[in-house]
């Protein structure tokens, strides 16, 4: 990961301390989004970095996209007229994407909801260098339909934020994204785990 990172920057990085199910709070409400990992370090001399990284095998973004999450929380509101969880998800869209159309009608509504949380809550940490790192395990279990179908979806995500390639080759691809007016890295790579 720090070499991948590093050679993505062009800059010597240290990636010095990890938390496990790191809650990365990107808005007011309780709920962080639960990111498999946060690593904080540094790169260069004097720059914070932060890479949320999630790891997945062939399971999806999330149980949820956008719009489904939209309509429960919307439905959830006729037994619970306090909850904010229809609110949050037009803010999320809102904030870090620009997004003003209802969340069932927007170019996001098919997104994988977790996509848009783990990416608010990376770039929410606030630091000089923000990198949302989606790293893929080919294990011996791995499906390469449903693992096709996550990397169509992550992509789609990148393409509707208007992430730009940095770099692409057949294990990894990265881009740069703006979210809430703040630089994101984006690294989405795969790992043969079998022998």
């Amino acid at each position: 990961m720090k070499s991948r990172i590093s050679s993505i920057l062009s800059q010597p990085i240290r990636l010095e301390q990890g938390t496990p199910e790191y809650a990365a709070k990107f808005d007011g409400h309780p709920s962080p989004a639960r990111l498999d990992i946060g690593v904080s370090g540094q790169a260069g001399a004097s720059r914070d970095i932060f890479v949320g990284v999630e790891a997945k095998v062939d399971e999806p973004f999330g149980s949820e996209s956008v719009c489904e999450k939209y309509s429960k929380a919307i439905e959830y509101l006729r037994s619970n007229p306090r909850s904010k969880a229809a609110t949050r998800v037009k803010e999320l869209l809102s904030l870090y994407l620009g997004e003003t159309d209802k969340p069932c009608e927007s170019p996001f509504a098919d997104v994988g909801y977790q996509l848009l949380t783990a990416a608010a809550g990376t770039v929410a940490q606030q630091k000089d260098i923000s990198v949302f790192y989606v790293v893929v395990f080919k294990t011996g279990e791995f499906d390469e339909v449903k693992g096709e179908a996550n990397r169509l979806d992550y992509e789609n995500f990148i393409n509707l934020a208007g992430g730009e390639q940095l770099m692409q080759d057949h294990d990894v691809s990265s881009h740069e994204m703006t979210l809430n007016d703040r630089r994101l890295i984006c690294i989405y790579e795969y790992f043969n785990t079998q022998a």
